[in-house]
């Protein structure tokens, strides 16, 4: 017999009732395929800050929003979590979802098919929708740890189902879409109750090549020459001799009017937005070396940019400034006042062996100390971010700044060759990223995203344990134990430990980590065979030969390493169907072949890549 769901009052948004009504039916349709027959379920749903009748409701501990958001952001980020707040409350009449705004009700629903069913939504493919224990309804009050959630890009439907609230949309891509399918773009987020920021690194659109040839002196100034590339150093790649787009000369007023007009233009032709990125081009100590330049730190540098362009555009939109390599240099004086900044601190090329605000490491900072002299790209101890994050607090919190995280994956090169261990992608320990989620909330971060995705390689534990963490109200551990227990049944904490163990085993040695994965084989060999199962010896497979040609490198064997890329492209290549990251890693492997054979010839590269 089907499953029964009947919504008896919802007085929701009509996109997020849409979207109720989708997770409900695709739920259904789920549960129906696996012949589940769950109890009828009658379901109650308020939003607070919507019209209805406060005396039909029963008591709760939801704050109701106000109308309209706040002002300034930190204010809104304390509205946006009574928005999307939620609590359940099970009568004789039904099963009441009472949320803050729409977007509580839409995640108290799921929360419900979750507790009710055992469903997770695991994949970005609905279809593939994992079904583990049933659990009790939660009576407290759920209310987000961080107010906007994020990850890069993804599936809007599988980002409304994980709690995400937050996404970037590439400003350079985006300027040469029409104004339609940019508001396409914003109406399918809002669907979800997604909130996009118009961002990344996109300077070049804003200020491109030809315009700066016919006005020279805005181009930074390299070596007594102004130029659009030149040559970088970079402290911690001494086999590199790179050259890089070289910022603008951001003291310069007339480069900055006519940068901060672009952007306006574009802002202007995307009513809706909430959050607006003002990013420079990317790379490091590739700043303008003029004078008025090296006297500001680049982070200022950004800054001014941004209070150019609130005070042009006006209120309303939240600007987005970011802060790695070089723009980690402490401001040289206390910033301007703002109401509408946030600043994503970028702890980039982690390790993921300890938590960033774990003691111990080097007794002072090192990293974003030297400008305008040359910066390393990452600290050699990730905890040395802990520090640095610390320094900015003060900062950040006089000039009204609101805090947040631009977190990362194994999705891009090192670059130094500390380690290798990132291209496994199944690297950060899902209580380190609880524990850090925690800590960052506590220091007043509003806004978190997680840069690339782990693309269920092997499984989609990593990217639920990131969106579980930034929401919160249950501990991770929970979730891996549901997940688990999906996948492998009464075998699934032995699957947990095996894939959890194969990640420390990375990060513990440069070695082929075969105890590990044979302990992992051991458990797969317990599970009915299928594609899951598969991903699983893929990954396997990978691991034994990334970690053939990175020790070939440890061992001076340039060449051999180059050679062993070829064979894990071949190896890639013959699974793409299975691997969601096939690409990532060809591009990866193409990238560290290129890198080998320098090596082995003695050349210094041309190029570097972040």
């Amino acid at each position: 017999m089907a499953w029964q769901t009947q919504v008896i009052f919802d007085n929701l948004a009509p996109e997020i009732g849409e979207s109720v009504a989708r997770d409900l039916a695709a739920a259904r349709r789920l549960a129906d395929a696996r012949g589940m027959a769950p109890a009828p379920l009658r379901l109650r749903l308020v939003a607070l800050d919507h019209a209805h009748d406060p005396q039909s409701v029963p008591p709760h501990r939801i704050e109701t929003p106000e109308a309209s958001a706040p002002a300034s952001l930190a204010a809104r980020c304390e509205w946006q979590k009574r928005r999307d707040s939620f609590q359940i409350v099970a009568g004789p009449d039904g099963v009441w979802v009472i949320g803050g705004g729409s977007t509580g009700v839409m995640y108290g629903v799921n929360e419900v098919i979750g507790c009710l069913t055992g469903l997770i939504w695991a994949s970005q493919n609905e279809d593939e929708a994992l079904f583990g224990p049933v659990r009790d309804l939660p009576a407290a009050p759920q209310v987000p740890r961080i107010a906007y959630r994020g990850m890069y890009r993804g599936n809007r439907d599988w980002f409304g189902r994980q709690r995400l609230n937050f996404c970037m949309m590439g400003a350079a891509h985006w300027a040469g879409e029409t104004a339609g399918s940019r508001a396409a773009a914003l109406a399918e987020a809002a669907r979800r109750g997604i909130h996009p920021t118009l961002s990344e690194h996109a300077m070049h659109t804003y200020l491109p090549e030809e315009v700066l040839k016919a006005h020279p002196d805005w181009m930074g100034l390299r070596d007594g020459e102004r130029c659009l590339r030149a040559a970088v150093e970079l402290p911690d790649c001494p086999h590199l001799n790179a050259a890089a787009t070289i910022q603008p000369c951001y003291s310069n007023a007339a480069a900055r009017g006519y940068i901060v007009s672009r952007m306006a233009e574009l802002l202007e032709a995307t009513p809706g937005l909430d959050f607006f990125g003002i990013w420079p081009h990317d790379g490091v100590n590739n700043w303008c070396q003029c004078d008025a330049c090296r006297a500001v730190t680049p982070f200022e540098h950004m800054h001014t940019l941004a209070r150019e362009l609130r005070a042009k555009v006006g209120g309303g939109v939240a600007f987005e400034l970011i802060a790695y390599s070089n723009m980690l240099n402490l401001p040289r004086k206390p910033l301007p006042p703002a109401d509408n900044l946030y600043a994503f601190f970028c702890p980039y090329l982690r390790s993921f062996r300890h938590r960033i605000y774990d003691s111990g490491g080097a007794e002072q900072v090192l990293t974003g100390v030297n400008y305008p002299g040359p910066d390393r790209i990452n600290p050699v101890d990730e905890r040395e971010y802990g520090r640095i994050f610390e320094n900015w607090l003060p900062f950040w919190r006089e000039a009204g700044i609101v805090p947040a995280v631009f977190e990362y994956n194994g999705n891009f090169p090192d670059e130094t060759g500390r380690m290798d261990h990132q291209r496994y992608i199944h690297i950060p320990a899902p209580q380190l990223r609880e524990d850090e989620a925690c800590w960052y909330a506590a220091r007043g971060v509003g806004l978190a995203i997680l840069c690339g995705q782990h693309g269920e390689w092997p499984d989609a534990f990593p990217d639920l344990a990131w969106a579980h963490s930034i929401w919160g109200n249950e501990p991770v551990a929970a979730l891996r134990r549901r997940y688990y227990t999906a996948l492998g049944g009464t075998h699934g904490s032995q699957l947990a430990d095996a894939v959890d163990g194969v990640s420390v085993a990375l990060k513990a040695s440069d070695a082929i980590p075969e105890q590990a994965l044979g302990d992992l084989d051991d458990v797969l060999r317990l599970l009915p065979d299928g594609s899951q199962v598969q991903r699983y010896r893929d990954w396997a497979g990978y691991i034994r030969l990334g970690r053939k040609a990175w020790n070939f490198l440890l061992a001076g064997d340039a060449a051999a390493a180059a050679d062993m890329e070829i064979e894990i492209r071949k190896f890639i290549e013959a699974r793409a169907d299975r691997i969601q990251t096939a690409d990532l890693q060809l591009k990866r492997s193409i990238h560290l072949e290129k890198r080998a054979r320098e090596q082995a010839a003695g050349r210094a590269g041309k190029d570097y890549v972040l």
